[in-house]
């Protein structure tokens, strides 16, 4: 499971479970290679779905005290 909110157009926070990092094709390609997954900074893919949802309102842009 991925959990992203908005906080703003610049902040997004994303948690990643283990099954979520074992699944994800970036982090595979990475890890086959050698990179340690703590260190990989995030998945590309995601990031597009992720802003993708908050464009077409799917994820709500609002900081934490309001979401």
């Amino acid at each position: 499971m991925v959990l992203a909110a908005k906080f703003s157009v610049q902040h997004t926070s994303v948690q990643w479970d283990a099954t979520a990092v074992r699944q994800c094709a970036e982090f595979a390609r990475r890890t086959a290679v050698g990179e340690q997954t703590p260190l990989i900074e995030r998945c590309g893919a995601m990031r597009a779905s992720i802003d993708a949802a908050a464009l077409d309102g799917r994820l709500p842009v609002a900081p934490p005290w309001l979401g």
